[in-house]
């Protein structure tokens, strides 16, 4: 197998015996860093995840790369410092997934910003406070330094029209970045695989064992084939709200807290090219509006949880919730959100303190000679948490100069040549030139590969509802480690989350396409199809 043209699940099935450097239990985008880091130092290493690749917190956040605006009125600046200089560095080396969009904050009259200690909260005091803050906060960023940070109540009007204006006084504008969690998780992972790494979803950790010098991991992939024995003098163990198997999973205590997301159509609540925060919210959180791939994700929530880790769900209260906080500052009416989403945060767990009060910074332990687990951190962040449990593994004697800032992820390099290419080509496969965009978006300079495909064969230029090509589903196979039918519709894109109808028409044509690639005679493809609904209602939808 040629590691820079295929990811094809069985390959790496067939590749996962034997001996390793390292395994990594657990394919979230901490998981996948950490691959990325050991492999990038020439180390050999298998990652596997019992479910997909991100197929958890990874894929359920609010898709912000982000210093974290919420922390300056704690004055947690190291925090913001550390998550900025990495927002930059992911624009460079994943430049196709991170793209920059303004965040505006409505000021009120009547309302504070959440976190901010009793003396900035004063009405004469807090608009300068947060001027200042965002000024610093764009400082550190990767963004313009003379862009405009005050807006007026018309020009809040006209970017929100449905804003109330009753207490109003202006808006303050900073600039941060958003990115596609599911599919940054992935090509993190792919680049590794690029680099050599073995790379296996679908293939659940049954136990951890020490045998002296070496741990052995033994593996029970899914879909009837028989378990392997991994062994590697060290493992790490990032599997999340999960617990891994063996003895030393509860020596990290975390706790869990939940966070739902909602998916609304743009003219709903009327938020188009500028994100909107809702400065506070009656439990003292910020509330995000966030354009996201034509649609807004509104988040989120922060509540214990001790429910299903596999599949948490957004119950009524969370979406009820989450609409009135938004009918305080917006008139929107009943919003009929076309979807729903929870995620985990696990985070570290100091007994007393609530979710809200524990901190979001990660924290590594070696809780044996070899074996480490990680806890908490932001997604932005992910590189720095890698690179410090690798360097906890093997000393820093092991890091590159630069550790992996200067690795470019697999497909970033875009150009306004591929772009123009992308557009050429939808034009002669007669598929609509609104693809393209999102096209370059979810594959950066892969796109040529993936639309090769098209070409070959015409039929696989389908449009799959509205927004996604037949193609994509080969490619996904054959490059993208798909080994299901919710593995594309849920995560190598989000046609479960954008479509009213969560991707149920849309099944048996992507289960069609997909049942030659992967060998599945008829029964088995009606397996396939009663899972990936099993799989949509267990998520809610």
């Amino acid at each position: 197998m040629d590691p820079q043209t295929d990811w094809r699940r069985q390959d790496h099935l067939d590749r996962l015996d034997g001996d390793f450097d390292l395994i990594v239990i657990g394919g979230g985008i901490v998981g996948a860093g950490v691959a990325l880091d050991a492999t990038h130092r020439g180390k050999r290493v298998a990652i596997i995840d019992r479910g997909d690749w991100a197929g958890g917190t990874s894929s359920r956040s609010t898709k912000l790369l982000h210093g974290g605006v919420r922390y300056l009125p704690q004055m947690r600046f190291g925090l913001i410092r550390g998550g900025l200089r990495e927002q930059r560095v992911l624009g460079v080396i994943a430049d196709y997934l991170v793209q920059s969009i303004d965040f505006v904050i409505p000021i009120y009259r009547n309302h504070g910003f959440a976190d901010a200690p009793k003396w900035a909260r004063h009405p004469r005091v807090f608009p300068v406070v947060i001027r200042l803050g965002l000024w610093w906060y764009d400082r550190l960023g990767v963004h313009a330094k003379d862009a405009k940070r005050l807006l007026t109540r018309e020009e809040l009007q006209d970017r929100f029209p449905r804003l109330k204006m009753e207490g109003l006084r202006h808006g303050v504008v900073y600039r941060d970045a958003q990115t596609d969690d599911a599919r940054l998780t992935l090509m993190v992972i792919r680049t590794a695989v690029d680099l050599g790494a073995v790379a296996l979803n679908h293939a659940e950790a049954v136990d951890i064992e020490n045998s002296g010098s070496d741990w052995t991991v033994t593996v029970r992939p899914r879909f009837g084939h028989a378990t392997h024995d991994l062994r590697a003098p060290s493992v790490v163990a990032a599997t999340g709200a999960e617990h891994p198997p063996g003895d030393l999973a509860d020596q990290l205590p975390v706790m869990l807290s939940k966070g739902v997301h909602l998916i609304v159509e743009v003219d709903d609540v009327g938020v188009r090219d500028t994100a909107l925060v809702l400065p506070e919210t009656s439990d003292g959180r910020v509330l995000f509006l966030v354009p996201w791939q034509n649609h807004v994700v509104i988040g989120t929530t922060d509540t214990p949880y001790d429910g299903d880790l596999t599949h948490p769900t957004a119950d009524p209260a969370d979406i009820r919730y989450l609409c009135d906080e938004m009918g305080t500052y917006l008139d929107v009416g009943e919003v009929e959100p076309i979807s729903a989403w929870a995620g985990l945060r696990a985070l570290v767990d100091k007994a007393g303190g609530t979710t809200a009060e524990a901190s979001r910074e990660h924290q590594v332990v070696e809780v044996a000679p070899g074996y480490v687990r990680v806890a908490g951190g932001k997604l932005t962040g992910y590189r720095t948490i890698a690179q410090n449990v690798v360097d906890r593994l093997y000393g820093r004697r092991t890091r590159s100069r630069q550790g992996t800032a200067t690795v470019q992820i697999h497909g970033a390099g875009i150009t306004d040549d591929l772009v123009r290419r992308v557009a050429a080509s939808l034009d002669s496969l007669g598929a609509p030139q609104h693809l393209g965009s999102d096209i370059v978006a979810r594959y950066g300079t892969a796109a040529d590969a993936m639309l090769d495909l098209a070409h070959h064969d015409l039929a696989l230029a389908t449009v799959i509802a509205d927004h996604w090509l037949a193609a994509e589903v080969v490619y996904g196979v054959r490059h993208e480690c798909v080994g299901t039918i919710s593995d594309f519709v849920q995560r190598r894109t989000r046609i479960a989350w954008f479509t009213k109808d969560h991707a149920r028409s849309a099944l048996p044509e992507v289960g069609r396409i997909m049942a030659p690639e992967l060998g599945w005679n008829k029964d088995r493809l009606e397996l396939e199809l009663e899972q990936a609904e099993q799989d949509l209602a267990a998520e809610g939808l």
